[in-house]
């Protein structure tokens, strides 16, 4: 019922998905249910109806669309209650979706250089956190993506490469945050909660089936067949993780986080 298609080359076995047809077919919510209104006025009863039906039909597609998660997913937080200007927004967000297509696409890993043959994969998790100190109503956004890269070593991880999409999210942060920091901090340490799932069931797709007890050790003490690299653009955050001696922060809350 989300229209996504999968097509896979016979000769390279390459795979794309997408879900244009489906997206192209959504149908915005009619000017007529808003016009004349300010956009700070409550949605009329069929507004809201509309609301709904459009919302419910793009949030379908970040199934293969992640470029618009974000929008969609601050648009969600007022479907209870939309007003005028959350109406207008849903519709722009639909019609800039429909003008510009995305399809994701599976390529091959493996790729030659200088020295040869790259072997194997690694798991790469971007993390990113917004913050508005002032904002009292409002909810920080937070977001991971997570990428299947070609490579298993230190050099592989710091260079441009190619790449499986295989998970992402975004959502509001689920703690308290009171700064830039702890906002980056906590953002990055949910989106390595996810990675260690990712990265078992990575390793079992390399290795085969494994005991919980295997799974608790390659949890404590690493080892896995696919290793992970986190990515954050939060200089003060690395500062503070790779310090020598870890520091207390403001929040003493944050050190079992750091450490």
């Amino acid at each position: 019922n989300c229209g996504i298609h999968h097509v896979q080359d016979a000769e390279t076995k390459e795979v794309v998905l997408d879900q244009c047809e489906y997206v192209s077919q959504i149908m915005t919510i009619p000017p007529s249910e808003y016009q004349s209104m300010s956009d700070e006025t409550d949605c009329t009863e069929s507004a809201h109806a509309f609301y709904w039906s459009v919302l419910g039909a793009i949030a379908y597609s970040l199934l293969t669309r992640p470029d618009i998660a974000v929008f969609v997913g601050n648009l969600q937080r007022y479907s209870q209650k939309p007003k005028v200007i959350h109406a207008k927004r849903l519709n722009a967000v639909v019609r800039w979706a429909q003008r510009n297509p995305k399809k994701l696409l599976y390529r091959r890993l493996s790729e030659s250089n200088a020295v040869g043959k790259v072997s194997g994969t690694h798991l790469r998790m971007y993390s990113d956190a917004a913050f508005k100190k002032e904002e009292t109503t409002g909810h920080s956004m937070r977001g991971a993506i997570y990428m299947r890269c070609a490579g298993n070593k230190q050099e592989n991880f710091v260079k441009s490469t190619k790449g499986h999409l295989i998970e992402y999210k975004n959502g509001a942060q689920r703690r308290v945050n009171r700064s830039t920091f702890i906002a980056e901090l906590q953002s990055a340490c949910d989106c390595q909660d996810k990675g260690f799932l990712l990265a078992q069931l990575l390793h079992e797709s390399v290795t085969g089936q494994m005991s919980a007890a295997i799974g608790k050790e390659l949890r404590d003490n690493g080892g896995y067949a696919v290793p992970m690299a986190l990515y954050i653009d939060a200089l003060s955050v690395y500062a503070a993780v790779t310090a020598t001696f870890v520091k207390i922060p403001a929040e003493n809350g944050a050190l079992c986080h750091l450490l």
